[in-house]
């Protein structure tokens, strides 16, 4: 008669070993959590500061920035970050970084406008032809109107380059002018395309037009400056009712009247 094999009861001593690792593995597990919910808490975001704007409130651009919130500085996708600031229409370039433990950076450069268009939108342009949306800080700004040009608004899309080619080339006059012939800039009251689709300035003053015609304009430009420059602080272009500048190398004036 075969005998019944007894049943291997588990010795203590093995029991003690296979449950004190677990338990080690428990308490590392439970204090690495502590640990790391501590460090998150230290690297929650704390403060967003924004540097660079002047014409657009600090609230405006953390609207346009939602996946920022109270999360860990460490979670932050920049790249994303970076692409909502830059559909801003008024965001030319934006730069984010992070400052440990808590704290975002975002410097910006803004789009500067340099006209304000006649039309029903209320709308301004800036440098490279962007369209800029109205906003109420610009209102103190002492700008150069843009009249007679297409008003139609599928020309001048928000947050891009204008459409219409002649504003867009009435802003690259503009431009050129703040860099090479910022008096006249600072006088001009207007620009525009006249009846015979030529060029016109309007200067703030009395006020006297200038015309430019179609073509050649940065020469004849040149060629007013170095008019200005032979009336020897002696007269003013303000001086004279109109100065045409149609014709190659020649600016023909007429006095006004008194």
């Amino acid at each position: 008669m075969a005998r019944r094999r007894k049943s291997q009861q588990p010795k203590p001593w093995s029991i003690w070993l296979v449950g004190i690792p677990i338990t080690i593995v428990f308490f590392l597990i439970t204090g690495y959590s502590y640990q790391w919910a501590d460090f998150t808490e230290s690297t929650r975001i704390a403060a967003i500061t924004i540097k660079g704007n002047t014409i657009i409130q600090t609230s405006e651009y953390l609207n346009a920035i939602p996946t920022i919130d109270s999360s860990s500085i460490l979670s932050l996708d920049m790249g994303l970050i970076h692409t909502q600031l830059e559909n801003h229409p008024y965001v030319k370039a934006a730069r984010v970084s992070r400052r440990f433990p808590k704290r975002v950076i975002i410097e910006l450069s803004e789009r500067q406008p340099i006209a304000w268009v006649n039309n029903s939108s209320n709308i301004y342009v800036g440098r490279e032809g962007y369209i800029l949306p109205n906003n109420e800080r610009l209102d103190d700004l002492d700008l150069p109107i843009m009249s007679n040009f297409n008003p139609a608004p599928e020309l001048y899309p928000e947050g891009e380059i204008v459409i219409s080619q002649p504003v867009r080339k009435a802003g690259d006059i503009l431009s050129w002018m703040i860099e090479s012939y910022p008096t006249l800039y600072e006088s001009l009251s207007e620009i525009r395309l006249n009846p015979s689709d030529d060029y016109e300035l309007v200067l703030e003053n009395y006020p006297t037009r200038i015309i430019l015609g179609k073509l050649d304009l940065y020469s004849k430009l040149n060629v007013l400056k170095e008019f200005e420059s032979t009336l020897l602080s002696k007269r003013l272009l303000t001086d004279y009712a109109y100065l045409d500048l149609r014709y190659n190398n020649q600016v023909i004036a007429r006095e006004r009247r008194l």
